[in-house]
């Protein structure tokens, strides 16, 4: 998570610093991280643009890849013992599970 958030020139990707895996996705031609416990497959719909550094995304989700054993599959609930995230990028926090401070 805190490689992943460091700035890298431009050509230079996170994904082989961070040694994260790569795969293909189904069905956009964009490839996930097996890495992740949940990658999405979403669709652009339309981006909006409020001034010229803020636009928003709009998305349509057409496929999810989880952690096997994380989604049940005949319910789509999470299993919460297999949940064990280890930080966040919470904007208003600054520190991860183990207390550590990533600031």
């Amino acid at each position: 998570m805190v490689i992943c958030a460091a700035a890298f020139p431009k050509g230079e990707s996170e994904i082989s610093v961070a040694r994260l895996s790569l795969a293909k996705s189904e069905k956009i031609d964009v490839d996930y991280i097996v890495d992740a416990l949940v990658s999405l497959e979403c669709r652009r719909v339309t981006v909006l643009q409020f001034a010229k550094t803020r636009d928003l995304a709009i998305g349509e989700i057409v496929g999810l890849h989880a952690r096997e054993g994380l989604i049940d599959p005949d319910t789509f609930r999470i299993n919460w013992d297999k949940y064990n995230p280890i930080g966040d990028k919470a904007p208003l926090s600054s520190r991860n599970t183990f207390g550590a401070d990533l600031m």
